[in-house]
């Protein structure tokens, strides 16, 4: 029968949560993310006016995480872009449901 002492079971259970977290931190970080790409018409903050935007979601937290195109600004002129619309497109009820 095997036996351990109290010292030899912390380091045991230390090591082992070590490792679960080590590995969920890899999935949540290193793996590589599925995105899919929603057309939304927001409200541009650079013109001030309404555009149609094509923007990429993070299919696993469903955020939103860039701008790919923009109607106002062209796609080669995403640059440019603040991005503040990902905030308001996050914030209507349509896109938050999953």
């Amino acid at each position: 029968m095997y036996s351990i002492t109290a010292l030899e079971g912390v380091l045991l259970a230390a090591a082992t949560s070590a490792a679960a977290t080590g590995l969920v931190l890899g999935v949540l970080r290193l793996f590589p993310r599925a995105m899919q790409v929603v057309t939304a018409g927001v409200e541009c903050s650079l013109i001030r006016r309404r555009a149609t935007a094509e923007l990429a979601r993070d299919a696993w937290t469903r955020r939103f995480a860039d701008v790919t195109c923009c109607s106002v600004l062209g796609s080669g002129s995403v640059t440019l872009c603040r991005k503040s619309c990902l905030l308001e497109v996050a914030r209507t009820p349509r896109f938050t449901r999953s």
